[in-house]
């Protein structure tokens, strides 16, 4: 029982073995085995998946996100201003065919 309270205490691998080694048979051989084990072979810690960012990954994409939004709109804006130019000025064409049209009618003298 000292023995295995040793070996308990240390917590050393060579004692579990030593431990083992004296006593095959003895009350403590599935504890030892496992806490062996569990020495030789410690959890490992949970592996970060391939595909997982950080957050100043994030931070830079979600950035990079809003500046392109802003170009975007800036572009949006930019071509809604241009669109109503356009129409204002088939408008103004528009009125100026319309009255030149209107001006250029036979003038068809009175017969007397």
């Amino acid at each position: 029982m000292a023995n295995w309270e040793k070996t308990l205490s240390s917590g050393k691998i060579e004692d579990y073995q030593a431990y083992l080694a004296n006593y095959p048979n003895g009350t403590f051989v599935a504890v030892a085995k496992r806490s062996l084990d569990a020495l030789l072979n410690p959890p490992t810690t949970a592996a970060v998946p391939a595909n997982s960012v950080s957050k100043q990954e994030v931070d830079k994409l979600i950035k990079q996100a809003e500046e392109k939004l802003r170009q975007e709109a800036n572009s949006r804006s930019s071509l809604e201003k241009e669109l109503e130019k356009a129409k204002i000025e088939a408008e103004r064409l528009k009125n100026s065919q319309t009255n030149s049209a209107s001006t250029k009618k036979l003038f068809v003298s009175p017969s007397f």
